[in-house]
């Protein structure tokens, strides 16, 4: 799969250009399906709670060439797409439709996986909403859109052994009941904003006034779910974000990514979660102006958290020692006419993305990127790095193992980095070693 921002990866500004340029038109998309559930006010609410939301979209929604905030995007498009759909007459206007929404979650299946709930509620919909339109020859038109756009995804995984759908992966069975158990109390507060995203604790001058103020928009939900009627277009439009929701928690719970815990998997939450919001807001809104108390409580507690991150992660010196600079092993590796290397993963994915891949790095053994792999395991002349805990072995075993396998190698320091390189094969091998000795 791929992100705008990989093709963009020229220098580091320009790897950062993509993701924030999505972030700045996020809010866009809620707009229209905001004034569909909830009129005038559901359009200001909803536009208001995606251009603020929850630390964990600002912190990760923005991370470089993981294409989160680009899927988000072109979820977030396809709902509308989906909304215009559900109210367009029969005919031309339904299939150039079609086609258009079959293009935007084609591009978006070759961005990021996390697309699957945005499809499978958008199909869903379709089918539900204007079934009738849309089955026989009018699908097709999707069908087609659907290919072009995923074309380079198919092209990619055509090469490497359909190395993106081994991501889909099931969980382990028979562990329902913990998985939702870590969802409910650890996964889904981080998504929220309610914990502190650097070390992982509640934060409660967040999580407070976030928890009241969700308690208050499910009171406000139910309220809306009550009082609209069935047939109606707000209550229609309301379906997109319910279930949105609903098959992204199913999906999170069914998925290894439920046993991982990693609430980076509940991305498209996002997508929902300004229009609920707005909806329960809107809702109490329109029996007191006193229930708009809600939107600071939810807008504060959100900035709560990017003000605490901010000051983790962006004041000068904050994360240095989990942050290594990679400057001086580059300046080595460039001095040396080296351009491949093996690295433990938490630094291998910063070689690849700062230089834009000008030098490719895998983590050996266990590097699941099949192009990166092949190029390291390939090239003639490679190098290891390692710095700190980011290693993947004990160096004098490591040392040790290689001369009794007849390899010479040369080792140098480049700041506070370790680096082996000049590999060669001297004679017979000594011994045969398996990979766990290694450590």
């Amino acid at each position: 799969p791929c992100t705008c921002s990989m093709h963009t990866s020229r220098t580091l500004l320009a790897t950062r250009a993509a993701p924030t340029a999505a972030s700045v038109v996020l809010a866009l998309p809620a707009v229209r399906p905001g004034r569909q559930i909830a009129g005038r006010r559901g359009e200001i609410l909803s536009g208001l709670f995606a251009a603020v939301p929850p630390v964990f979209l600002v912190v990760f929604g923005n991370a470089p060439r993981l294409g989160y905030v680009e899927t988000l995007l072109w979820g977030m498009i396809l709902l509308l797409m989906v909304e215009r759909l559900m109210a367009a007459p029969d005919g031309p206007r339904v299939r150039s439709l079609l086609l258009v929404s079959g293009f935007v979650a084609g591009i978006a299946v070759w961005t990021n996986l996390l697309i699957a709930p945005f499809a499978a509620t958008a199909v869903i919909a379709v089918l539900v909403f204007r079934g009738r339109a849309v089955l026989g020859r009018a699908a097709g038109w999707g069908a087609a859109g659907l290919f072009a756009g995923s074309l380079p995804f198919w092209v990619f995984n055509i090469r490497n052994r359909f190395w993106s759908l081994a991501l889909m992966e099931t969980g382990e069975k028979g562990d329902l009941a913990e998985k939702a158990g870590r969802l409910l109390g650890e996964v889904l507060p981080f998504v929220l904003g309610m914990r502190d995203i650097s070390a992982g604790e509640w934060l409660a001058r967040a999580a407070i006034p976030l928890a009241v103020g969700y308690l208050l928009v499910v009171a406000g939900l139910v309220a809306f779910w009550r009082g609209t009627s069935a047939a109606s277009g707000g209550r229609k439009a309301a379906v997109l974000p319910f279930a949105l929701l609903f098959l992204t928690l199913a999906a999170f719970l069914a998925s290894r990514y439920g046993s991982l815990g990693s609430p980076r998997y509940l991305f498209p939450v996002y997508g929902a979660m300004p229009l609920l919001l707005a909806m329960g807001t809107s809702s109490l809104w329109r029996r007191s102006r006193a229930w708009l108390l809600v939107v600071p409580l939810i807008l504060g507690g959100h900035l709560v958290g990017v003000a605490r991150a901010y000051q983790e992660f962006v004041f000068p010196g904050a994360g240095a020692a989990e942050i290594p600079p990679l400057r001086p092993v580059l300046d080595f590796l460039q001095h040396e006419q080296i351009r491949h290397v093996y690295a433990d993963y938490g630094v291998s994915v910063r070689f690849n993305f700062e230089t834009g891949e000008k030098v490719a790095a895998a983590q050996p053994l266990d590097e699941r990127y099949p192009p990166n792999a092949l190029a390291v395991d390939e090239a003639s002349r490679v190098a290891v790095a390692e710095i700190g805990r980011f290693t993947f072995f004990g160096r004098q075993a490591f040392k040790k193992n290689l001369k009794a396998l007849g390899f010479e190698f040369e080792e140098a320091l480049a700041g506070d980095w370790r680096i082996f390189y000049a590999f060669r094969h001297a004679g017979q091998s000594s011994a045969s070693l398996s990979p766990e000795l290694w450590r």
